[in-house]
């Protein structure tokens, strides 16, 4: 199934070519106006009408599929808040828990939430989180429960049937919209003209070499009124995945040959950090995002590894929640796995999105 998924993802954003790969894009294409038809229908029903939290809810989304930096948003959000005494909390649907269960028993740590979630909860102390899929009913259960003032809701943009006191779009400024078509013949999860509906955009992975000013362009002309933020992904260190307190410069890994293991939306952006800080990837181990890792693929990347004389392995923090409770029986093996720790960094309108933020509390 993975395979299959990998597989249709490379079509829709047209690395694949061949004579069957035209015919099955020519197929997609067709489903692909089938659902922007129900999806625009969708969507205009739902927002028909509202539902309105008791509490002040703080969107974090994307409009298309693949990575955004959307969780590490998230995270620089809360700690935001938390430094200005605003307790919150997140909300999300914990993508991907029904495949971590086995006889209907929930089978690895992090499973009760999701690999996201859950990484959220180990970096952020004493953080409120709920993992359901029926967004309103978390809404509600924040609420009733835990008294909240402030709900982050991650992943919100496509919940149109709920009012949102700030609406935050991030976008990969590498591959803002892919091919420009929908799922699934594209990656747009919705019309690119939802767009309209944002109070931010926060443009994420900016490199040095990037020209923003097409897509800063564009978005203008879709929203003129919303604030654009620019950012890039700055690494903060790195730890081994059994010690997550013991952090150490990036520049360990300057000129050293590593093997790069992950399992995310977008493991080119990962591949470019590791690049940048100096490292030399002389293997990829590359997996499908939110991949439920198991014993035999430790231990083939570990005897892949060891054949090429690689004694570290580098992988990501979310990577590392799926990882870290199948290391204890490989911790003799002669291999290093690090995490590489990273933050979102904004560089451009920086002050500006964060007096958006605490603007919400002086109404």
């Amino acid at each position: 199934m993975n395979k299959v998924k990998r597989y249709l993802y490379e079509l829709a954003t047209d690395r694949r070519s061949g004579i069957v790969a035209v015919w099955l894009k020519s197929l997609l294409l067709f489903l692909s106006f089938i659902y922007t038809v129900l999806i625009r229908l969708i969507i205009a029903f739902k927002r028909r009408r509202l539902y309105v939290a008791g509490c002040k809810v703080i969107s974090i989304g994307n409009l298309v599929l693949g990575g955004t930096g959307k969780t590490l948003l998230v995270e620089r959000v809360s700690q935001f808040l938390a430094q200005h005494n605003h307790p919150y909390t997140i909300v999300s649907r914990g993508y991907k828990r029904p495949c971590f269960k086995k006889d209907n028993v929930f089978v690895v740590p992090y499973a009760t939430l999701g690999d996201e979630l859950y990484m959220l909860s180990l970096n952020l102390n004493k953080a409120v989180l709920i993992a359901d899929s029926n967004r309103v009913r978390a809404l509600r259960r924040a609420v009733a429960e835990y008294k909240a003032d402030t709900v982050i809701l991650d992943d919100g943009f496509q919940q149109w049937h709920i009012h949102k006191d700030l609406e935050i779009v991030t976008i990969n400024a590498n591959n803002p919209f892919g091919n420009f078509r929908m799922i699934p013949r594209g990656i747009l999860r919705e019309p690119i003209q939802s767009l309209a509906r944002a109070d931010i955009f926060v443009l994420t992975k900016i490199g040095e070499q990037s020209d923003t000013r097409p897509l800063v362009e564009r978005l203008k002309k879709i929203n003129p009124s919303a604030l654009i933020v620019e950012s890039h992904y700055q690494p903060l260190g790195l730890y081994h995945i059994a010690d997550k307190d013991a952090m150490f410069d990036v520049s360990l890994l300057k000129g050293k040959k590593v093997a790069l293991l992950c399992g995310i939306a977008d493991p080119d952006s990962f591949e470019r950090s590791l690049k940048e800080i100096g490292a030399e990837i002389a293997l990829s181990f590359v997996f499908a995002d939110h991949y439920c890792y198991e014993d035999k693929d430790v231990a083939r990347v570990l005897r892949a590894s060891g054949e090429c004389s690689i004694t570290t392995i580098v992988t990501t923090e979310k990577d590392s929640v799926r990882l870290a409770h199948l290391m204890p029986k490989y911790k003799d093996a002669g291999v290093s796995i690090l995490v590489l720790k990273i933050q979102i960094a904004m560089h451009k309108n920086e002050k500006e999105f964060f007096d958006r933020l605490l603007a919400l509390f002086s109404r």
